[in-house]
């Protein structure tokens, strides 16, 4: 239904902003009670808490609460494992603990008055596990009534809860790595670490007290050149070499290995220095240096490094997992607008389900973009860009933001001669759908944006300019950092993710140019300006290549639509059929390359996370049946990066389509099966 459609946009939404909210809270209990907040609001509950488990006794202890008094966070200030009550049992199992009604829960006779008292009568408790399988604590909802959550919530909530966990291991490890580094300095400012002379050769001639100490290598073990033993084997030579040039060049150097530590048994990380010192004719008469233990240090950055690659992936899975519902959700809006009608009600909620689906897709696009621009993966397809025609394309895809605040667009660009630069097309679009799109949201109805484009000092330079809210002065030099909006106090509809300007900036730089932002203040308007290199001699353009394709509908279809989830199947069986094709469906893997070998389809849309047989080995199997390569195959997945597009190609697939899939986009695809006919014969 229309209200079910709104609804699932409005949950997903709720996890994206939960999500940014999180990783920008500045202390545990903070982040803490935002996902709290969300988890209530998913499920429907009417109070919860969240517990961290006491680092030193084996107890849980509540952080963040909503809805509960005083008495009730006495009675459950500590709970242990052996504690009957639904967190105690999640702690002791390992798993989600659901009671529907505590009066009909023998287990929980205990604290049934507790919770009487609290007025709460079902609790959903679920353990926080961190990466390593270690629990880190629990997160429980309560309601007022006997209630048991739809699967799809609990479904759900496990988000919510790798979200905590997650967070909770950032935290632990930063405190360590913090408290690390202090104890690091208070131990150097006392000691010399481990000190050690040698002579012009690099051979310990004189006893090594420290070194001994530490490695617990004898002087006849380490005299000489026998301390190189002391060193990693994998370490061995690296260092030898590195002896070497130092003796040639007489320079201070630093080097960094594992050392044996005697006391402990292992290998401990460490950082070398040396200088030399020397005789009147600048020889080197000896050497001095000092080994630094870092393995502390070096074991918390890895963890921290470790966390950030689980945030990472974290952030991928939950690109796909929001991109599946969001795609029966585009595609359901979709058909509504097919079906004609005159009720100006189902007109307008139609259009609103497509605009919200369309906005949260583009905030899972920024969310993942912002995510791999800063772990270096993203790369340039760079091309001559005509930036004129690019502003033209990001008015138009901004339109729907424009038209429906009632917004004068004025634009004054420079054509003669045209602007070019050497771009990634589809990075600059990105570039300026955002800033346009920014300037709409943050302008008041019936504004003004300005957007002027023009050549100075050698570069093309592009200025949005609205008549907004504008921006105080002291965060002028903050608005392109991650998770950070110019004014708090606006609706979070208006507020975003706080990623499109940080987008912004990251994009403008890889391709050497430069975004600045300027505003007189509040309610004075802002200006955004892009700089990016001019190319003088761009390759030009053919009347042919710009002139717009004119295609027609596409004929009837015979197509095959995979997909397991049952939403996504039915809501692009009945698109189709709607454009007149005709369509058969499967679930699984399995099934879907028996039909395929049967039926003989024009064209088959087959998901990637297929239950039986992934969506790559149904590509590989139907090639290899004796039709396989008169069929059109079409790779549809909730993740759309290059290196899942390349992978889907290398199966067999003749295209690759990300979810949400515009429906435009199929019946492109539909109009132009004979080019992919060609390409097989």
């Amino acid at each position: 239904t229309e209200e079910q459609l709104v609804a699932e946009v409005s949950a997903l939404a709720r996890l994206h902003q939960s999500s940014a909210n999180l990783w920008r809270s500045r202390g545990l209990s903070a982040g803490l009670q935002e996902m709290l907040d969300a988890a209530i609001a998913l499920l429907g509950a009417d109070m919860g808490n969240v517990q961290i488990l006491n680092p030193h006794k084996p107890v849980l202890e509540i952080i963040a609460q909503r809805g509960f008094q005083q008495d009730f966070l006495d009675f459950f200030r500590e709970v242990s494992a052996d504690a009957e009550c639904a967190c105690g049992r999640a702690l002791r199992e390992g798993r989600t603990i659901l009671i529907e009604d505590i009066e009909t829960e023998d287990s929980f006779a205990p604290y049934r008055q507790a919770a009487a008292a609290a007025g709460y009568r079902g609790v959903v408790s679920t353990p926080l596990v961190g990466r390593d399988g270690v629990p880190l604590g629990m997160l429980s909802t309560h309601f007022r009534h006997p209630h048991r959550p739809s699967e799809q919530g609990l479904r759900r909530l496990e988000l919510y809860v790798r979200q905590c966990a997650d967070f909770i291991d950032w935290i632990r490890t930063e405190q360590a790595l913090r408290q690390s580094e202090e104890r690091f300095r208070s131990l150097v400012s006392i000691i010399a670490d481990v000190p050690w002379t040698m002579d012009a050769d690099g051979a310990f001639t004189q006893p090594q007290p420290a070194w001994e100490a530490y490695t617990g290598q004898s002087q006849e073990e380490y005299c000489g050149f026998g301390w190189i033993n002391g060193l990693h084997p994998d370490d061995r030579d690296g260092v030898k070499a590195l002896w070497s040039t130092a003796h040639e060049t007489q320079a201070t150097h630093k080097f960094d290995g594992r050392l044996w530590h005697g006391r402990s048994g292992q290998w401990r990380y460490f950082s070398a220095r040396a200088t030399s010192l020397l005789n009147p004719d600048r020889t080197v008469r000896e050497w001095v240096g000092a080994y630094t233990d870092i393995d502390d240090q070096k074991q918390a950055m890895e963890q921290l490094t470790a966390t950030a690659r689980d945030k990472d992936e974290f952030l991928a899975m939950l690109g796909h997992e929001l991109r599946n519902p969001l795609a029966s959700i585009t595609m359901a809006a979709h058909v509504l607008g097919m079906v004609k009608s005159e009720d100006s009600t189902i007109i307008q909620s139609q259009e609103m389900i497509e605009r919200q689906a369309d906005h949260l897709a583009r905030l899972v696009d920024d969310l993942l973009d912002v995510s791999r621009v800063q772990q270096g993966k993203v790369t340039l397809r760079k091309e001559a860009v005509d930036l004129q025609k690019a502003i033209s394309r990001a008015v138009d895809a901004c339109e729907h933001l424009i038209t429906g605040q009632g917004h004068t667009i004025n634009l004054d660009l420079q054509r003669i001669p045209p602007l070019h630069v050497e771009a990634d097309p589809t990075r600059v679009d990105q570039v300026l759908v955002n800033l346009i799109g920014n300037a709409s949201k943050y302008t008041s109805p019936n504004g003004t944006i300005h957007i002027k484009a023009s050549r100075e000092n050698g570069m093309a330079v592009i200025r949005v300019r609205d008549s907004g809210i504008g921006i105080e002065p002291d965060m002028l030099g903050r608005v392109f950092d991650a998770f950070t909006q110019v004014n708090q106090s606006l609706e979070r509809s208006q507020g975003g993710l706080g990623l499109g300007l940080k987008l912004v900036k990251e994009l403008v730089e890889m391709h050497g140019g430069s975004v600045e932002a300027r505003s007189e203040g509040m309610n004075r308007g802002s200006e955004f300006i892009v700089r990016l290199p001019l190319l003088e001699k761009a390759v030009p353009r053919s009347i042919a290549e710009d002139a717009p394709v004119v295609r027609g509908r596409a004929g009837a279809r015979r197509i095959l639509v995979v997909d397991d989830r049952r939403d996504n199947r039915e809501a692009m069986e009945v698109f189709l059929k709607l454009s007149g094709h005709r369509v058969e469906v499967a679930e699984d893997g399995l099934s879907a390359v028996e039909m395929a070998l049967q039926t003989h389809p024009d064209v088959a849309f087959v998901d990637i996370g297929l239950p039986k047989l992934s969506g790559y080995d149904v590509a590989k199997k139907i090639r290899q049946g004796p039709t396989g390569d008169s069929i059109v195959l079409i790779a549809v997945s909730g993740y759309g990066q290059p290196e899942d597009k390349h992978k889907a190609l290398d199966a067999g697939f003749d295209g690759h389509l990300t979810k949400p899939v515009n429906p435009d986009a199929i019946s492109e695809i539909l109009n132009e099966l004979d080019r992919f006919h060609r390409k097989h014969s």
